[in-house]
């Protein structure tokens, strides 16, 4: 079943379908990242499109574990009006139709703030609604991220051609990256330049000023209020002993990706946030991947990082379908007791059915599909 709606109608829909040890499926993969991405255009098609098969493959991942419960789906993206969606991604126009350095600087930072403060202040209503409704005694699967490392991984992909061996894509690439750097401080003339040296340095600097750019984000005060308003609606709705399961991200390689396109050899330096999930805090449990017996080269791990699951689905991987084998093994804990407490019920699933990797901090869930 997936619900969706606008805050008021999404809490009615929910209202009348309360049931202790649910699990609610928040999916927000046909959103933020496409149009972000890809520009407004595409948010119909691909909306559509991730509704099928992401959240399809979530679910089937969380009934693998043998949860047989209720899986409710939240899908709150469709009822973004024009104006909604204008004022938010409106950047989007000027980063197409502008050269001006100043103007693409100004893009630059609205699209990273939108990626991240986005996604928490969608998040924060949609946890929001399922508090409004009653929600309890229940468990969320949140199979959706953004951090500095996603930004970067996102802006990278931009510069980089779809399909090298067509020329439309390398000029459309190269044309993304001139971009990029303008609105990094690059001086046009370097910027413009033919010269494989030149053009070198300007790839170099890009690197080193991206990775820079994106921490940035952390102090906006648009973000440390969504931030804010996050950790505060993660708090009620814990209250209500409901836990909270979050997929740690799938950018592990990125740096890697940075440093094989870096024609220098000094490393790239990371903050110790570059790659934490805006989604985890201490009320959260935050869920990497295994591919087979080792923890995947892809999956994000930073402290926060609790247990790693299988996260395979098929053909697909990420940790997106380790999150529900976990969120799935943890309602099926809460339908066998509904009066424990979140942390309870996190502590038994790592006592009973996980097998400790570092002691004390990481856990491989060890029902493996």
């Amino acid at each position: 079943m997936v619900l969706s709606g606008k805050s008021p109608d999404l809490v009615e829909k929910l209202r009348t379908r309360i049931t202790p040890g649910t699990l609610y499926v928040l999916d927000s993969f046909g959103f933020l990242g496409s149009i972000a991405q890809h520009g407004l255009s595409s948010y119909a098609m691909y909306a559509a499109a991730s509704e099928e098969t992401h959240g399809k493959l979530v679910n089937q991942a969380a009934r693998e574990t043998g949860f047989q419960g209720n899986i409710v789906g939240i899908c709150n993206d469709g009822d973004r009006d024009a104006a909604e969606l204008k004022e938010r991604f409106g950047y989007l126009r000027h980063w197409a139709s502008s050269n001006d350095p100043e103007v693409l600087s100004e893009a630059l930072d609205q699209r990273l703030l939108a990626l991240r403060a986005g996604t928490l202040i969608d998040t924060s209503g949609d946890l929001m609604s399922l508090y409004q409704a009653g929600v309890e005694k229940s468990v969320v699967n949140m199979s959706r991220s953004s951090s500095q490392v996603k930004s970067v991984d996102m802006l990278i992909d931009m510069m980089l051609p779809q399909d090298p061996d067509k020329p439309e894509d390398v000029q459309h690439a190269r044309q993304e990256r001139n971009k990029v750097a303008l609105a990094l401080g690059i001086p046009r003339e370097k910027v413009e330049s033919d010269n494989p040296q030149v053009r070198s340095e300007v790839r170099e600097e890009i690197l080193k000023r991206l990775v820079d750019r994106v921490a940035t984000v952390d102090h906006h005060p648009e973000y440390l209020k969504a931030k804010e308003t996050y950790d505060t609606v993660i708090e009620l709705f814990v209250s209500r002993q409901n836990s909270v399961v979050v997929a740690a991200g799938n950018q592990q390689e990125v740096p890697d990706l940075l440093q094989n396109l870096s024609d220098h050899k000094t490393p790239l330096k990371f903050s110790d946030s570059f790659f934490v999930s805006d989604l985890s805090n201490a009320r959260t449990l935050v869920v990497g991947a295994m591919d087979k017996d080792e923890i995947a080269a892809y999956s994000c791990r930073y402290p926060s990082v609790q247990i790693f699951a299988n996260g395979a689905v098929g053909e697909e991987q990420g940790t997106s379908f380790a999150t529900p084998r976990v969120a799935g093994m943890l309602a099926m804990l809460r339908q066998a007791d509904l009066q424990a407490r979140p942390g309870q019920l996190h502590a038994r699933l790592k006592q009973h059915y996980c097998i400790p990797m570092v002691e004390g901090q990481t856990y491989l869930l060890a029902r493996q599909v």
